[in-house]
């Protein structure tokens, strides 16, 4: 698989980080610590936080890889959804007790 790793800029992979609700945890001079809850396991992702780095594209490389593990989709489909975000798709979340294991229909929403 040949991507381009370095097309991916700090702004496009921290939109998508956003619209999978992933919440940024603390910063410093060389990485973003991003967080996020599922299934009670809380994961972490290391983004780096300047795209001037030597090693900048090995960093997304296996930010990518971990993303594609965790969400369990494929690396391409990762790459692809970062650098072209589909436009039509809107996703929501709703944060209760009865959604906290997963997903709800919408139609379901008095039990939200």
């Amino acid at each position: 698989m040949n991507l381009n790793y370095n097309s991916i800029t700090i702004p496009l992979l921290k939109n998508y980080l956003d619209r999978r609700l992933w919440q940024e945890y603390k910063s410093s001079n060389t990485n973003i610590i991003y967080q996020k809850e599922t299934n009670e396991i809380k994961r972490q992702l290391k983004i780096p936080s300047n795209e001037l780095l030597d090693d900048y594209a090995n960093a997304i490389r296996y930010v990518l890889e971990d993303l594609s593990r965790i969400e369990q989709k494929e690396l391409r489909l990762i790459y692809n959804d970062i650098i072209q975000p589909r436009k039509d798709i809107i996703s929501l979340a709703v944060k209760s007790t009865n959604t906290a294991e997963g997903t709800i229909k919408l139609t379901d929403h008095n039990n939200w």
